[in-house]
């Protein structure tokens, strides 16, 4: 009944597309952000990687618990001021991570390059106030990526590699 009433009368037909701008108008004034940009973040890598050291509880930090909305199978971590030759040599391909990160110009980030199937799937440039690593300039399979989670002297959250075999690694 609603639908012919409202092929009778015109102005109807935009009443769903007001109340969505609304919704989408509300929802940006409340929290500064669109729906868009909210729920992308809340679903980052970064994101979910700083609840889970949020937890007072936690010792370790495996990444493939982290629930991200990307494949992977390989991750790689680079630190601050890698350069496209470092990178290259690391992942064993010819890759530009100057164009995707901020990684060979600043100090604050580490770059987790995120690999599937053979080819870069995602690169996330994570700030060192979330956490840093020990662990450098290496590729780790999924299984792999899991980490000691200790606190510096300054309370700076650092990722250890949990070495179980040396050999399994890159």
């Amino acid at each position: 009944v609603a639908f012919f009433i409202s092929l009778l009368v015109p102005g109807l037909r935009t009443l769903p597309d007001t109340v969505m701008n609304l919704v989408g108008t509300t929802f940006t004034y409340a929290t500064g952000t669109t729906p868009y940009a909210f729920f992308k973040e809340r679903a980052s890598f970064p994101t979910k990687l700083d609840a889970q050291l949020q937890k007072g509880n936690q010792k370790t930090i495996i990444f493939s618990d982290l629930d991200v909305t990307f494949a992977w199978d390989r991750v790689c971590i680079f630190g601050p001021y890698t350069n496209n030759e470092k990178v290259k040599s690391v992942l064993n391909m010819n890759w530009n991570i100057e164009e995707r990160s901020q990684i060979h110009v600043s100090d604050s980030v580490n770059a987790l390059v995120f690999l599937y199937q053979g080819s870069v799937n995602q690169v996330v440039d994570l700030k060192r106030g979330i956490t840093d690593f020990t662990d450098l300039d290496m590729c780790l399979n999924r299984n792999q990526a899991n980490f000691k989670i200790r606190t510096d002297a300054s309370g700076r959250r650092i990722l250890t590699l949990e070495r179980s075999d040396p050999s399994k690694h890159q």
